[in-house]
């Protein structure tokens, strides 16, 4: 072989230091996120159930110490929009922590979005989202790896609600919560009759917020004739349906989303004046939307 030849090439022998000697090289910290003097943490939320929230920080300062910070946050349990603000150290941010320290909270409650915020909140200069999502009982959503969310992405609260039941002589209605958003599942409420003759026709119906405005429409396939008691039921993707002499199915959209302040009614044609409706039940699926701020 030539001099001029290089040889095969060799690797080091392995060695049980290894790992040593990789703990003593240089590194810089992981993640990329200064705080400065300057920068402080703004923690948000939108709730509708009674709830606490700690959220935990750790920064690395200067000397290389790991310093722990908590922060307590009360969201409003009227879906009103609530903000808080907290001093951080100067350093390093390595993580930021949130979870409910008190309440039992199921997704589609309580959304909490986590920013470092430069300046004042009136100026909304965040620098950074950390994280948005719903809390869902003791587990965490932090940053890293900071999933963001909008209040209406993914899965909400399967929620069973009841309106007021009428005056005689008045149909039903169901109002949306300010603040919130529902997906209408199913409905459910009877009409007794009274003696008064006349055929009543009952409709289900959907009027969108902000007027309302009447946006779906859907009546019983038969009359209701005086004396008589007659359930009725709406769901979705279901075609109306007379289920005997007693019942009555109608039909809902298969994707009725109502903003908050949105109303769900039965409109009773030729409604009688001795004719009694019981309040509405329904099952809905619930998101939190931006409602005012606090």
């Amino acid at each position: 072989m030539s001099s001029m030849t290089p040889g095969p090439a060799t690797r080091p022998a392995p060695s049980g230091d290894q790992g040593l000697l990789w703990s003593r090289a240089p590194l810089a910290p992981a993640p990329a996120l200064y705080v400065t003097r300057d920068d402080r943490l703004l923690i948000r939320s939108l709730g509708s159930v009674a709830a606490v929230v700690e959220v935990r920080a750790r920064l690395q300062v200067a000397d290389g110490q790991v310093v722990p910070l908590r922060f307590t946050h009360t969201p409003s349990s009227s879906r009103a929009f609530v903000s808080t603000i907290h001093e951080l150290t100067e350093g390093v941010l390595l993580s930021v922590a949130a979870e409910p320290s008190a309440g039992t909270v199921e997704r589609g409650e309580v959304f909490v979005s986590v920013s470092l915020l430069r300046g004042t909140l009136a100026d909304n200069d965040s620098a950074a989202v950390l994280f948005a999502d719903y809390l869902l009982g003791s587990l965490p959503r932090g940053w890293p790896p900071g999933r963001v969310l909008s209040s209406v992405e993914g899965p909400g609260v399967m929620l069973a609600v009841s309106g007021v039941a009428p005056a005689d002589g008045n149909d039903p209605t169901l109002s949306v919560p300010a603040g919130a958003r529902w997906r209408v599942v199913s409905l459910f409420a009877t009409l007794a009759t009274g003696a008064t003759a006349a055929n009543r026709r009952p409709a289900v119906r959907l009027r969108v917020a902000p007027t309302p405005t009447l946006a779906y429409q859907a009546p019983a396939l038969s009359d209701q004739a005086a004396s008589l008691t007659v359930a009725y039921s709406a769901g979705a993707a279901t075609a109306g349906q007379v289920v005997g002499a007693g019942a009555s199915l109608l039909p809902l959209p298969a994707a009725a989303l109502l903003p908050g302040e949105s109303v769900i009614d039965f409109a009773t044609l030729n409604i009688q004046t001795d004719d009694r409706w019981s309040a509405i039940d329904a099952l809905v699926e619930e998101w939190a939307e931006l409602g005012t701020a606090s």
